[in-house]
């Protein structure tokens, strides 16, 4: 599934978690909050609470916040390019657990 916007993909990824209970067990395991702040035309905050399974719009504490412009970020969930790409051009940066950083696929992938 192509998303077309950041919200498009958080509601789709909210879906997985509230009816997919692999998905969910995969994603508790982590155990984290991530903190997305995505710049430019349909960007914004969003916090994904993986232990309480939860995502929720605006700023908040977080183990790992993720910086970057929305068009990657639709990039990135499209699997247009990877994390690893985004961060060595410096268009993904990163504030916080650098381990979690690395598990940021595995979080995208659930959606």
């Amino acid at each position: 599934m192509a998303f077309e916007t950041v919200s498009a993909f958080f509601d789709a990824l909210k879906s997985r978690i509230d009816s997919d209970t692999d998905a969910q067990e995969r994603i508790k395991s982590i155990g984290a909050t991530y903190h997305f702040s995505l710049s430019g035309d349909g960007g914004g905050d969003y916090l994904l609470n993986l232990s309480a399974l939860s995502i929720t719009e605006g700023e908040g504490e977080s183990d790992c916040k993720v910086n970057m412009a929305t068009e990657d970020f639709i990039q990135l969930v499209n699997g247009e390019t990877d994390g690893m790409t985004l961060f060595t051009m410096g268009k993904l940066m990163i504030e916080g657990d650098m381990t979690l950083a690395l598990r940021l696929q595995e979080v995208l992938d659930a959606g």
